[in-house]
């Protein structure tokens, strides 16, 4: 999840009735890690996280957990809505 000390910050709304999630505390006690909730984002954290994707630094495929053809976008929306995705891929 982070370094010892490190930082974890939540971005991201869920949908109503998807909102809870259950983590291990004992990760954030024993890591002593700073837990941030944020509703924005500036142009220089894009910037940071295309260096760490495009680095190898974080894998960002692991977090597609769904892919669709360009025209079922209909049922991407669906399943996006109804919270059954973390992050979905539209491929033409």
């Amino acid at each position: 999840m982070a370094r010892k000390g490190g930082s974890v910050i939540f971005f991201g709304g869920l949908p109503p009735g998807k909102s809870m999630a259950s983590l291990d505390t004992n990760l954030i006690h024993y890591k002593a890690l700073h837990i941030l909730g944020s509703t924005t984002f500036s142009p220089e954290h894009n910037r940071m996280a295309l260096k760490l994707i495009s680095t190898g630094k974080i894998e960002a495929k692991k977090y597609i957990t769904h892919t669709f053809p360009l025209k079922d976008f209909k049922e991407a929306i669906r399943v996006i809505e109804k919270g059954e995705a973390l992050k979905v891929v539209l491929k033409p």
